[in-house]
């Protein structure tokens, strides 16, 4: 007689290593064996909360929970499938739940930091993070989600680097970690070069990664003189933009301002970005084109000069670099001469142009009500939640943590 596969430690070991396929078949091969065990509805389910199938998940762990009603961490798998199927009320009362089972684990708490941060509720993503932290102190996961909801401002950015370097020394080789910080060192203190580390070693874990790869080609990019100086315009008004729309959210009593603000400056600033459009991005798009191998070779990618038209991309640097110096005066060129040659009488360009102004703003201003209309909403959904777990922080009213397997 065959021995019977232990499939509770199959299982665990799967678990262990991240091979959630793996993980799921045997924990099929078990319901086969015993369809009425908790533990293997358990792991069907989490294999596939961790799959991204959280619709499949959900009969696992409906059936897991009748047989065991008390298991926290079924809870928290609960919390985790109304979440990704956009139920967030339903993910509050599950991971109260499990907090209630369970207040030590910090796992349940970081739960909920993850999920007030992807609603923009950052205040209480810190709060419900920072209890996670009290709980498990050496958790990377807990120290890069509070990195991620740190304030603007350079208090808020230093603590974030802060954390995501500590992070790194528990697990050095972490690429999402690594991608992180360099995002940050990117975005804030414009350390380009510390960033294409950043990258590199994230791509050295992961080398599949698109966004890995992505993010280092922005960072090359922002290495390279030209292209910044082609990018400044436009770079200045998004994050005078951004500013703006940042300091209407942390200070409502601006909101009236930047409002009165948009109305006399934003047509300008809009008509500058479409100047930069029409004027600068096809420039941009041209040296990028002309560029794209050296930055792929540098990013460590096989062949990448290789190829182009009549095989440009082997072509001395200074040789396309003099293809773009004549592109770029031709096509000046070429502007001021068909500006020159419109009529005084010819309005209907000028209309056209003013109609595109009028469009874009009419968007932008659509775009401000709906992203102000969600943010009201959030700040709902945030009361409610905040009012419902405030209790969850005080020792006395929790229940006795209990253990699962």
């Amino acid at each position: 007689m065959k021995n019977t596969p232990n499939y509770k430690l199959l299982v665990v070991r799967y678990n262990e290593s991240g091979q959630w396929e793996r993980s799921l078949a045997t924990a099929r091969d078990w319901l086969a064996a015993d369809p009425e065990n908790a533990g293997a509805h358990r792991a069907a389910a989490q294999s596939l909360v961790n799959l991204d199938k959280a619709a499949e998940a959900e009969k696992f762990i409906a059936k897991a929970l009748s047989r065991r009603p008390d298991d926290d961490f079924v809870q928290r798998l609960a919390s985790i499938a109304h979440f990704k199927l956009g139920r967030p009320r339903e993910a509050d009362e599950a991971i109260h739940r499990a907090i209630s089972l369970n207040p030590t684990d910090s796992g349940h708490w970081r739960h909920l930091a993850w999920m007030s941060y992807v609603q923009g509720d950052h205040a209480s993503a810190r709060k419900w993070a920072e209890k996670a932290r009290s709980l498990s102190p050496r958790d990377p996961n807990v120290l890069n989600l509070l990195s991620l909801c740190q304030p603007k401002g350079p208090e808020g950015q230093s603590l974030k680097e802060t954390y995501l370097r500590e992070a790194l020394e528990l697990r050095p080789n972490d690429p999402n970690l690594q991608n992180n910080l360099g995002v940050n060192l990117m975005n804030v203190s414009r350390d380009f070069a510390a960033a294409e580390m950043c990258f590199r070693r994230a791509l050295s874990a992961n080398p599949a990664s698109k966004l890995y790869r992505k993010n280092l080609f922005i960072a090359l990019k922002g290495r390279d003189p030209i292209y910044k100086a082609l990018c400044a315009p436009r770079d200045l008004i998004l994050r005078a933009l951004v500013r703006a729309r940042r300091n209407g959210r942390e200070r409502l009593w601006l909101l009236p301002l930047i409002l009165l603000a948009w109305l006399l400056v934003a047509r300008y600033m809009i008509g500058a970005l479409i100047l930069w459009l029409i004027l600068v991005w096809p420039l941009v798009k041209t040296y990028e084109y002309l560029t794209l191998g050296d930055l792929k070779k540098k990013a460590g990618e096989i062949g990448a000069q290789r190829g182009g038209f009549l095989g440009f991309r082997r072509w001395p640097l200074r040789a396309r670099l003099a293809i773009f110096g004549l592109v770029l005066v031709g096509f000046w060129t070429a502007l001021a001469l068909a500006a020159r040659n419109v009529r005084a009488g010819d309005a209907l360009a000028t209309y056209g142009l003013l109609l595109v102004i009028i469009v874009l703003c009419g968007a932008v201003v659509f775009w401000a009500v709906r992203r102000n209309i969600r943010f009201f909403r959030a700040g709902i959904h945030k009361r409610r939640r905040s009012k419902k777990f405030s209790d969850l922080l005080q020792p006395g009213n929790s229940n006795k943590a209990l253990s699962h397997e």
